[in-house]
Formats: C-alpha cells, structure tokens, sequence
C-alpha cells in the first residue's frame, strides 16, 4: 500500500492520519506500506506491517523495482516511551475532588483547553 502526498519537484510529503491507516491496512492483511519519511516512525508503531520510509517518487521507482534493497524502518516504542516519561502531577495523584476531576477528564476526552490561573511547575504532588 503507498500512502503520501506528491509535490510538484516529486518529493513526498507527509499527511496527516497515518497510525489509523496504517492499523486499518494491517488489519485489512496488508502487509507492506510504502509513506513519506516523515511518516514513518507513526506508521512503523503497527505491528506485523512493514513500514517503507521514501523520500521521493524516484526513490518509490527504484523500491518498486529493486525492492530487497531496502529495509522496513524499525521502532523500538520501548525507548520512545521510556525517553517521554516526564515527572508532572497525574489526576491519579488527586484525592477527592470527584467533580473537578471528572470536567479535567471529560475536557481532555474532548481535545478542550482548560484555562489554568498556575503554571505547572508551582503544582505540588498531594
């Protein structure tokens, strides 16, 4: 399966959506997915799909044609997640206050921003 978009000088450029696609071909049986490179870190998050990073449409000509020459991109998430991991307060951190945490849940469900009067770092751990 090839994702991406084509621009005028035959670079590829990266779209938007590409981890749902990617679930959606594999699951569909597709077994190999060919986006631009700045995809395919997303993309290479579903497992049992090769994901295929090209830069160009030349370079998507020479995968077509010589396609042992090239490897699927690799994601160790592991590292990704264990790199992400920052020390800020959690709303499991929260005692009490059911009916604020529940309007933080329910704005962060809804992709809501939320005006804060503090600025993170003076919050302290309950």
């Amino acid at each position: 399966m090839f994702l991406g978009e084509v621009s005028l000088d035959g670079s590829l450029r990266a779209v938007a959506g590409v981890l749902p696609i990617a679930a959606a071909a594999q699951s569909l049986g597709i077994s190999g997915l060919v986006v631009p490179v700045d995809n395919a870190q997303e993309a290479a998050v579903v497992k049992e799909l090769s994901v295929y990073g090209l830069e160009s449409l030349t370079e998507v000509a020479d995968f077509l044609d010589r396609p042992d020459q090239y490897k699927p991109v690799k994601l160790d998430i592991e590292s990704k997640l264990g790199h992400s991991r920052l020390n800020y307060p959690n709303l499991k951190d929260v005692k009490g206050q059911v009916h604020a945490r529940r309007a933080l849940e329910i704005a962060a469900a809804g992709g809501h921003n939320l005006p804060l009067s503090a600025s993170i770092k003076s919050i302290k751990h309950i």
